[in-house]
């Protein structure tokens, strides 16, 4: 089996006891799951920076915003004061709004194509920030193409300035300092930590948000995965357990032994939970032709063998199943 092998689970074959294939989960199914979400709730590490970035950017937007406007003034009706100080609230909250829409953005796009949640969201931070510039080169009398050049080009600049330089390697420390360590500022570990303590007040539906938002940004990265994963196992929804780990398979960036984990939790779910050890087929032999020689792939194969052994005993899990 390639990684491209089911992400639902899907009842055996009648005559031959092996797991059936489903296709990848549709766009279709991908929306309905994401119409539930709450786009505007994030974790304590997203928290801090977005705030961070806020300190940021909003001063720099009432700064564009005031030069826009004492530009503009002798155009415009009223006063030379009104328009700057127009200028510098519209732009303020512009810039508000776009730091607020970054995540939901990013996590619209990471759900329906999941390589695609992190570049999403800095291609609106490019776009927005551009148009605050197009703003202030465009009354300054630049003609358009030039204007719309410069804006994204400043724009561009702007993001890899804060996201990479200010708010990448240097974003922890300055988070925590602003905020006390308080916030999970840069820790990935912190955020779960909150998700955990949601799980043991009943809050489950706020605890998967927070798994499926750090999915979203960082979609190569397994640990959300198997979080969510875990926490669907604890609320008894193998299927979807299932599904998680499926993508994880399919999406992550994995080492030797995540993806031995990976196929040992789904040979778990299957045969533990779900009774039918079968249906972990695709799984191992996949674990097999990755890793032909290791440990893991000879714990594989001991695994297959007991399925086909079950199979062949006329007192199988399949003739015992409802």
């Amino acid at each position: 089996m390639t990684s491209d092998d089911a992400d639902a689970v899907e009842p055996p074959d009648a005559e031959t006891g092996t797991a059936v294939a489903s296709p990848p989960e549709g766009l279709a199914s991908r929306l309905r799951r994401l119409l539930g979400h709450r786009f505007w709730s994030v974790d304590a590490e997203l928290g801090a920076r977005q705030r961070l970035r806020l300190l940021v950017g909003i001063p720099f937007a009432a700064i564009a915003g005031l030069a826009w406007g004492a530009f503009a003034a002798p155009s415009l009706v009223g006063g030379p004061l009104l328009w700057p100080l127009v200028g510098a609230a519209s732009f303020s909250m512009f810039m508000y709004v776009q730091q607020r829409l970054i995540g939901p953005i990013g996590r619209v796009v990471g759900q329906l194509w999941p390589r695609l949640g992190g570049v999403a969201g800095l291609v609106w931070e490019v776009v927005a920030v551009g148009g605050i510039f197009f703003l202030l080169t465009s009354v300054l009398g630049a003609p358009l193409v030039p204007a719309v050049g410069t804006a994204l080009g400043l724009g561009a600049f702007y993001v890899v300035l804060t996201e990479f330089m200010m708010f990448g390697a240097g974003g922890s420390g300055v988070a925590l300092l602003l905020h006390g360590g308080s916030a999970a500022s840069g820790s990935r570990r912190e955020g779960f930590s909150y998700a955990e303590s949601l799980v043991a007040r009943g809050r489950t539906a706020e605890a998967i948000e927070i798994y499926l938002d750090a999915i979203a940004r960082r979609p190569r990265s397994l640990e959300p995965y198997l979080r969510l994963s875990a926490l669907r196992v604890r609320e008894r929804e193998y299927e979807e357990a299932l599904r998680v780990l499926r993508e994880a398979r399919r999406i992550a960036r994995l080492s030797a032994e995540e993806e031995a984990v990976v196929a040992r939790r789904v040979h778990s779910i299957c045969s533990r939970h779900l009774g039918r050890a079968a249906l972990a087929r695709p799984e191992l032999e996949w674990l097999i032709e990755r890793q032909r020689r290791s440990e893991h792939a000879t714990w594989a194969r001991w695994r297959l063998r007991e399925i086909d052994e079950q199979h062949d005993d006329p007192e199988t899990e399949w003739s015992s199943a409802p």
